[in-house]
């Protein structure tokens, strides 16, 4: 039997009123909306003059090199200033960062800081902000620094500024048969064959003319026996890496984008920066493939252009719709960076270099784990950028870092964001930029930076191309009045080169994002900070002085808590100087639980060189506990601690004499260091202090520790600023142990076996040689103790009395 489909025609009622609706809405849409209009063409640019160089550039004379010798001093810079907050000393501290050198800052005081150590000079160079303080300073520290300064061969450079007196024009500088004139107008300035010159063109001369004449200089009269001196190495070659990245491209709102005309300009520059300014340039492009062809018909022709001559450009990647990495998980980043990567290979986008940049820097500093994980495996990414570490402001402290074998370097900006697109529209006047580029900002970063990785936006490359104008006058402004070689490097090399010459920059230095609001703003998810808890109080130890003690009785307190037990360490964080940095501060934190007082003790924390500029990154404020124990039992008793744990080295010494040998065999080297180090108080001290102040750290006898540890404990927790708290009453002296041991529940509770162990006496050689090698440790720690009106231990009054 044959059936016949059926469909009830009350059923096609609803659809025909729903057809006849849909095509009247249609027929309405044509008639109220709009006629199509085609895009408008853009204006050609603004027309703007190039930077001229005032003379001809022909063969300049070079200066002879000087070669400097070491001076048997550490390679630091002592600078005194006026103020912390002078303007010039700024300025002069603006330019040590840039460069990176080690350096530390004093304002004039009546006394100078301490310019030797037990064994040799502090410092390789002092400069003084202001000469006529150097003049004047008092007898005994002008003599006392000059003495420093013949015998370890430091020179002193300083400055000299016009005083508003025109009654004092020519004056004789004190002790010195050296005439200055001040308060100088000046016609022409020329640079003049001498050691010092070395970034500057010999033979460069500047016409001031008479309205714009600057009249504050100061001119000397030559003089006989005196010629101008500079310490340093001198390399072959000036050079400096330039790169332009172009950040967004694609990304914009309609009529703010690149066309056609400015991508075959884009070109053309390229070209021209090559021949004439910067060796094998080229332009790096980043892109975020979503946005492909979303302008106006105009901006999509040039979208369609660039992918055209994609090969004559460097990529790079975003990510696919400019996603902000700390938003989002490893799988979703993982996602969109595998569309944009199917998008570059789509449209044929030759990237060459395993380099991206997180949109906004999101992601890279603070750490975004994930990210960095979802990088390595998409995009096999091994260098990134970042203007955010360790803080946008100041410029010139923008550092780099290797986390998770991605190495991040600087990345620079030059006063063109995505808004600036237009000359008579930039902030504050176009005349900035022009400052800027003639001696200003942007030409200082190129002069104090190996590298220079720019960030531009492709709006910059748009309208009046401000970009272009702006590169190609920084380049002539180089070219003219500098020696500087500039050359394009991929961004491969450019991390090998700059890690290859900022080693100590490998280690990031982290620091706490809840201060930062940028970084606060893009904190990834594992970081929160309404609960963060970091802590207010590190015990330094050293190692051997009763540090496990003393952090064992202070958690008594009820309003104190100490970090969760360490694998492998014990009760020791060891996070600031060891391996446990590099796990990031996430790890950190989840070692620690919330209280009035947070603290942790890591033994191994003073005498190491790193830590204190580590942890003060992190915790500036938090409060420090140092054990003085005399270090001629410290290190005797390190030395047996050693060889109840076996330690293969110290196993091999044929006495602790031995190892106390000026230079003991090679395999008992690193003992001896190790037994030393830590009672080297002053030496060590000098490098907490530089990064935190005497008023955060209290100085524990260890001594006073072991007879009345809850004397001390009060004290302590006095200083902390804790509530009152019996500790006697919970601490109980252990005749068999020897030492005193918690009271819980009326159960004596002592540390481990390791702690309080029994060993042979120290013979009087091996005391008498620890004596003469502590000999001026000790005198230089009491000299410290008394100087700030500390409290001196018995054990080192009575060092001192012996040794005088």
């Amino acid at each position: 039997m044959r059936l016949t489909p059926y469909l009830n025609p009350r059923l096609l009622r609803p659809l025909k009123w729903l057809l006849a609706l849909f095509l009247l809405y249609l027929i309405c849409h044509l008639l109220i909306s709009e006629p199509y209009k085609p895009p408008k063409p853009r204006k050609r640019p603004k027309p703007v003059e190039n930077y001229t160089c005032p003379f001809e550039i022909n063969d300049i004379p070079k200066n002879p090199p000087i070669f400097h010798k070491n001076n048997g001093t550490d390679a630091k810079i002592l600078v005194i200033l006026d103020s912390l907050f002078s303007r010039h000393g700024k300025s002069i501290i603006q330019v040590l960062n840039s460069q990176k050198f080690a350096f530390k800052a004093e304002a004039v005081s009546k006394n100078l800081p301490v310019l030797t150590t037990a064994r040799k000079g502090r410092y390789s160079l002092i400069i003084v902000e202001n000469y006529y303080k150097y003049l004047n300073m008092a007898r005994w520290n002008r003599q006392l620094l000059d003495k420093y300064c013949k015998e370890y061969k430091v020179p002193v450079f300083s400055f000299i500024s016009s005083k508003p007196n025109d009654q004092l024009k020519r004056i004789r500088i004190k002790g010195s048969s050296l005439w200055m004139w001040q308060n100088q107008r000046i016609q022409s300035l020329t640079a003049t064959p001498s050691p010092i010159h070395k970034i500057s063109k010999i033979g460069a001369s500047r016409q001031f003319p008479p309205a714009n004449s600057p009249s504050d200089w100061v001119l000397f009269e030559s003089a006989p026996n005196f010629e101008p001196i500079l310490t340093g190495t001198v390399k072959s070659g000036y050079e400096r890496a330039v790169v332009v990245d172009i950040d967004d491209v694609f990304v914009g709102a309609q009529g703010t984008r690149i066309v056609e005309e400015d991508v075959r300009q884009l070109i053309t520059a390229q070209h021209e920066f090559q021949s004439k300014y910067v060796e094998n340039f080229q332009f790096m492009l980043g892109f975020s493939g979503s946005y492909f062809r979303n302008g106006d018909e105009l901006e999509d022709r040039g979208d369609e252009l660039l992918i055209e001559n994609a090969k004559n450009f460097v990529w790079f990647p975003h990510m696919w719709r400019h996603n902000h990495a700390h938003e989002h998980n490893f799988t979703y980043l993982e996602a969109i960076m595998a569309q944009n990567r199917l998008f570059a290979q789509n449209m044929k986008i030759p990237v060459d270099y395993p380099y991206a940049i997180a949109p906004q820097h999101d992601g890279v500093f603070p750490v975004h784990e994930q990210m960095f994980e979802a990088w390595k495996k998409v995009w096999n990414v091994s260098a990134t950028a970042t203007e955010e570490y360790p803080h946008f402001k100041p410029s010139t402290h923008r550092k780099g870092f290797i986390h998770s074998g991605i190495h991040v370097l600087p990345r620079q900006t030059c006063g063109l964001y995505t808004h600036t697109q237009l000359f008579d529209e930039y902030p504050e006047g176009f005349e900035k930029v022009q400052k800027s580029i003639q001696g200003g900002d942007l030409f200082f970063t190129i002069l104090m930076n190996p590298i220079s990785i720019f960030m531009t936006h492709q709006q910059n490359y748009a309208h009046d191309r401000m970009a272009l104008y702006t590169f190609e006058n920084l380049f002539r402004f180089l070219k003219c009045w500098t020696n500087l070689s500039l050359k394009w490097q991929d961004p491969i090399k450019s991390a090998q080169l700059y890690f290859e010459k900022f080693p100590e920059e490998k280690t990031p230095v982290w620091t706490n994002p809840c201060q930062d609001p940028r970084h606060q703003a893009i904190l990834p998810p594992t970081l929160n900070c309404t609960n963060m808890t970091l802590p207010n109080l590190l015990i330094l130890g050293p190692q051997k002085t009763g540090s496990t003690a003393l952090a064992n009785f202070l958690t008594l307190h009820p309003n104190v808590s100490q970090n969760s037990p360490i694998p492998g360490s014990f009760e020791e964080v060891q996070f600031f100087g060891g391996a446990n940095y590099l796990k990031g501060i996430d790890w950190y934190l989840s070692n620690f639980q919330n209280a009035s007082i947070i603290f942790e003790k890591s033994a191994t924390y003073f005498d190491n060189p790193v830590a204190p500029k580590q942890a003060s990154s992190l915790i500036p404020n938090t409060k420090l506990v140092v054990i003085l124990q005399n270090p001629t039992q410290r290190a005797y008793s390190w030395f047996q601690h050693l060889l109840a744990h076996k330690d293969p080295s110290a196993l091999t010494a044929a006495s602790f004499s031995e190892i106390l040998e000026e230079n003991p065999p090679e395999t008992l080297r690193k003992i001896r260091q190790r037994c030393i180090s830590g009672g080297r108080y002053v030496h060590h001290l000098g490098k907490w202090l530089e990064h935190f102040s005497l008023a955060q750290i209290m100085f524990i006898d260890a001594d006073e520790l072991r007879d009345e540890p809850a004397r001390v404990l009060t004290a302590l927790a006095k200083w902390l600023d804790l509530p009152d708290f019996p500790f006697e009453t919970h601490l109980r002296y252990s005749p068999s142990k020897g030492f005193h041991c918690r009271l819980i529940e009326g159960k004596t509770k002592c540390l481990g076996e390791s702690k309080g162990r029994k060993y042979p006496k120290m013979s009087d050689v091996e005391r008498e040689k620890l004596d003469k090698i502590f000999g001026l440790d000790n005198s230089a720690l009491y000299k410290f103790l008394r100087k700030n009106r500390l409290k001196i231990p018995n054990w080192l009054e009575e060092s001192v009395r012996i040794r005088a």
